[in-house]
């Protein structure tokens, strides 16, 4: 899979940069940048996807930390929601193209 060198996440413009040495991800919403692993070559999409989708709920503030460094929880109403929908399809126009009927 082909990664944008950008994505648009909750109206800003994020910068994608790939990490051919690790597998996994991370993102700084300081910086507005988000590192995707790209050693394991079959979890490029998934790890982007979770990436831009983490990413969308720590901007909209609907993630929230738990106890320890990786225990997070995500909470939304309806119309939370929609907006996450939204802001998901508007980062994911340039990599995934729709289907014409």
């Amino acid at each position: 899979m082909k990664l944008p060198s950008k994505v648009i996440i909750a109206g800003s413009e994020w910068k994608v940069v790939q990490d051919l040495k690790k597998g996994g991800g991370s993102f700084t919403t300081y910086d507005k940048i988000m590192r995707v692993g790209t050693e394991a070559k079959q979890h490029i999409f998934g790890i982007f996807l979770h990436e831009t989708m983490e990413a969308i709920c720590t901007m909209r503030d609907i993630r929230y930390k738990g106890c320890n460094s990786e225990d997070y929880l995500f909470i939304m109403d309806h119309k939370q929601f929609v907006h996450f929908v939204q802001d998901l399809e508007i980062a994911l126009k340039d990599v995934i193209k729709p289907h014409s009927r």
